[in-house]
């Protein structure tokens, strides 16, 4: 089995309150640290530490994945950075799930909106309106090859995101 868990970057400040003006160089908030907290705890509790994480270079999605990795028990010298994800995204991350080697079981993404909500949909078929910031969806698929994850053939094993989780 091979496990694929999407994870947008938490939320990060507004773009007008950085220092450097630019998108790329935005910090996660205050709020979205609360959030990463509770939605990784939860995901420790749902899920083994992943065999592999990769991250966006972009601030916020590497500070989110940083977090993760320490709340799951991941180093985060291991996290894998990449650029392309945040420039190139959906085509970048499809070829690099495709080329993975079969020793690798599961698999952490760190990035941003379209490209998070079109994978997701694109790998599991289900139906979804919204990846919210910090949302956590994880995908398994009953097969051993990475390159035969293919559209559709994934099942939805949980989707978390921090609004869901307010009132319990």
């Amino acid at each position: 089995m091979k496990t694929i868990i999407f994870v947008r970057h938490a939320e990060a400040i507004l773009l007008s309150k950085n220092p450097s003006g630019f998108d790329f160089d935005r910090e996660i908030s205050e709020n979205g640290k609360k959030d990463i907290n509770i939605i990784a705890n939860k995901v420790k509790n749902i899920l083994i530490k992943p065999d592999v994480i990769i991250s966006s270079t972009a601030m916020r999605s590497l500070q989110t994945a940083e977090i993760f990795a320490r709340i799951l028990s991941f180093s985060e010298n291991e996290i894998i950075k990449e650029m392309q994800i945040y420039e190139v995204g959906y085509s970048f991350i499809k070829n690099f799930i495709a080329n993975l080697d079969n020793n690798i079981n599961s698999l952490m993404i760190f990035g941003h909106n379209p490209d998070m909500l079109s994978l997701s949909v694109y790998y599991s078929g289900m139906l979804i309106d919204d990846f919210p910031t910090c949302g956590v969806l994880c995908i398994d698929f009953e097969n051993n090859d990475w390159k035969k994850i293919t559209e559709t053939n994934g099942q939805v094993r949980f989707f978390e995101y921090p609004k869901k989780n307010y009132n319990d």
